[in-house]
């Protein structure tokens, strides 16, 4: 036999004698996702599409049944309870008191669970309430200003009566 063969001999037994204490193992499967930021997110965007597509009546009734507890932090069934008033058109001061923990909250899980979604929602409460203010400040300048006319008004007629009746009493 030649080195060559030999040799070639030599490191198929050496491979053969690896195997036999390394033998070949399939790679364990991926353990399940975790139940994260992102499964909740895609939870809750799903719960937005159904709720999009509820009549009103079937949000009156969702949001009638007794669901899931509220906690006391941000979580998913305090955000579904809110998608259901704002689809509803809640009152705003209703949907901003169910939100609050979520807006005050402002850990970086309750972000990471809606991210730009919950800033947007905090936004726009944020711009009706000063809409709101804006119209209930107008609102009172106005009533303020028809206040003062009708004052002036009222002083005219009790000038105009004081001279009716200086002109009854001369006849």
């Amino acid at each position: 036999m030649t080195i060559a063969a030999r040799l070639l001999l030599l490191t198929a037994l050496l491979g053969l004698a690896g195997c036999q204490y390394n033998p070949f193992r399939p790679e364990p499967p991926p353990p399940p996702p975790a139940a994260g930021p992102a499964q909740s997110l895609e939870e809750l965007l799903a719960w937005q599409v159904a709720v999009l597509r509820m009549d009103d009546e079937q949000l009156r009734r969702r949001l009638a049944q007794p669901g899931e507890a509220l906690g006391g932090g941000c979580d998913a069934p305090r955000l579904r309870r809110a998608m259901l008033m704002e689809a509803l058109r809640a009152g705003e001061a209703r949907l901003r008191s169910l939100l609050r923990p979520c807006l005050d909250q402002a850990t970086p899980d309750a972000w990471a669970l809606l991210g730009e979604n919950l800033w947007l929602r905090h936004q726009r409460l944020q711009n009706r309430e000063m809409a709101a203010d804006r119209q209930l400040s107008a609102a009172r300048s106005e009533l303020a200003a028809t206040r003062a006319r009708a004052e002036e008004l009222r002083r005219q007629l009790d000038g105009l009566k004081a001279i009716e009746r200086s002109l009854q009493q001369r006849d």
